[in-house]
């Protein structure tokens, strides 16, 4: 397909010159789990985007790229690739992605259990069952599996037995909105689990928040909607801040300069722009937080749409590479948001390098037949989810977008949202030094049955878009790119130019984005499909 340049932006940065300063390489390794570990270590998370073996974080390391390091399956052998264990759960599709670590998948259902299994044979090893509704996110750390969940409890697990070792209602006002993202911080020498708490409905503002990973308790919080004498509050008119939003969607970190970069959600209500006068920070922002101190400061942010009236907050979690911009090398900080927009970020000072478009834009100024303004992408496409993965070598980013369209009525009572027909979906190659389009993958709208209701308002639901993106992506160093297609299908594409190389039914549609490992000596790709967990070998 014919190469399409990225739509430019020249906007100025938000961030004073020394407020994003990743320093993407490693600080002095502090010491490692042994090989006898029940969990990692300090040095394990430092050290986790070139450990082949495991896979101890949602997206690989501290830099969200779920890039692997592993070879073994490559281009040449790929369609060999064949099934080695199958293992089924009942209770609804698992969203969450698994953690291995020493040849032990770690697991959290859709009902709210964690499972071990043999990540060799797919043998089940323990469960453990909550009360809890709805599914987890885990972290393995300092001895213990974490449960956080979406009511806000936080519990720590014997990683060999199972055995509940505390419970803690650690945020019982919100709930946990990301995986804990284990941290120790050498400049405190606290070991610290980094979440993002959810904006409450309405009225609540997000927050990051660190927990002591030994007992589970509070920290410190630091909230994403400033209150009254912090800076910012003056971008919310009157005492329009109250009613809340900018959620965490994810969180990255760079150890080197005790940095936490964390991608926000937009603001509430969503689409009533006149209820919330102002610019409304830090919604739709990037912020970056200096760790360095017993409790976090605001280094700087950039917020990428202000005033956000079409439900585009950001949706994927920072993304820490090192890659060209117009041929120049540089630290790069990546983010998408559900407007489709893809952010691209200078890590040294902030400036905005580059914006590109991924989806069909329409900003509410032209009106449905029936009523309403017309927003494209609506809440459904855009760039969501698990996001992409970046490969140094080419300079190429992958990342899967989708096109959606909606009629938004706002009235007193919230807003009602009427999808107007199925979207496409698209998987992108963008080779970021130029700003083109290596390569596009489109795929044929297909439709589902729409769910019972949504976070806003009281929506009016049509047929809902069926797409590839919670699968997002497995980048392997021997040029294989893992995801998944609208019909279900796990697929591997040649990187370089996005030729079909293998695929297989697992059964359902793929909910959780694949993850690779070595276990009894084979290297291991694994991907979720609904309530499936199936693990893929060569022969």
């Amino acid at each position: 397909m014919t190469a399409q340049p990225f739509v430019r932006a020249a906007i100025a940065a938000l961030l004073a010159a020394s407020c994003l300063r990743p320093a993407f390489a490693q600080p002095a390794t502090p010491q490692s789990a042994t090989p006898q570990s029940t969990t990692p270590g300090a040095a394990d998370f430092l050290n986790a985007a070139s450990d082949a073996d495991n896979w101890i974080l949602p997206a690989k390391s501290y830099a969200n790229n779920p890039l692997t390091p592993a070879t073994a399956i490559d281009r040449a052998n790929v369609a060999k690739l064949h099934l080695a264990w199958r293992h089924e759960e009942k209770g609804g599709p698992i969203m969450a992605t698994p953690l291995v670590w020493h040849e032990t998948m770690f697991l959290a259902t859709a009902d709210g259990a964690v499972i071990t299994l043999d990540a060799a044979n797919g043998q089940a090893k323990w469960r453990f069952a909550t009360a809890a509704a709805g599914p987890g996110r885990l972290a393995l750390f300092d001895g213990n599996v974490f449960l956080a969940t979406e009511s806000g409890t936080l519990i720590a697990l014997d990683p060999a037995t199972g055995h509940k070792n505390w419970e803690i209602a650690a945020a019982p006002e919100a709930g946990f909105a990301t995986a804990p993202m284990p941290y120790h911080n050498p400049a405190t020498g606290q070991d610290l689990l980094l979440i993002g708490v959810a904006a409450t409905a309405p009225g609540g503002s997000g927050a990051i928040a660190a927990f002591a990973a030994r007992d589970g308790h509070r920290l410190w919080t630091w909230t994403t909607i400033p209150g009254p004498g912090m800076p910012g509050h003056e971008s919310w008119g009157g005492t329009s801040w109250r009613q809340g939003g900018a959620t965490p969607v994810g969180i990255a970190i760079s150890p080197a300069t005790h940095t936490a970069f964390a991608a926000l959600g937009g603001p509430a209500p969503a689409y009533d722009g006149a209820a919330r006068p102002g610019d409304n920070l830090y919604s739709d922002a990037l912020v970056a937080l200096d760790l360095a101190t017993p409790a976090p400061k605001l280094r700087g942010y950039h917020q990428f749409i202000a005033h956000d009236t079409w439900n585009w907050g950001l949706a994927t979690a920072p993304m820490l590479v090192f890659g060209r911009v117009a041929d120049k090398p540089r630290d790069l900080v990546v983010a998408g948001d559900k407007g489709g927009n893809l952010w691209v970020l200078d890590g040294d000072n902030g400036a905005l390098l580059d914006h590109a478009a991924l989806s069909f834009v329409k900003n509410g100024t032209t009106r449905a037949a029936g009523g309403g303004a017309v927003i494209c992408p609506a809440f459904d496409g855009g760039i969501q989810s698990h996001g992409g993965a970046f490969d140094t070598a080419s300079n190429t980013l992958f990342i899967a977008s989708a096109d959606q369209c909606a009629a938004v009525a706002t009235g007193k009572t919230g807003s009602d949202v009427s999808v107007l027909g199925p979207g496409e979906t698209s998987f992108n190659a963008i080779a970021v030094a130029s700003g083109t389009f290596l390569w596009r993958r489109h795929f044929e709208p297909s439709r589902h049955a729409a769910p019972p209701s949504a976070s806003f308002g009281a929506p009016k639901l049509g047929p809902q878009l069926e797409k590839p993106i919670n699968a997002g992506v497995l980048l392997t160093a021997s040029g294989l790119v893992f995801t998944a297609a609208p019909d279900g299908s796990f697929v591997a594409f040649a990187a370089e130019n996005g030729r079909e190389l293998w695929h297989d039914d697992t059964g359902a549609p793929i909910t959780a984005p694949a993850i690779a490992y070595r276990a009894d000596g084979k290297e291991i790709i694994a991907a979720i499909s609904g309530e499936r967990v199936s693990a893929f070998t060569i022969k």
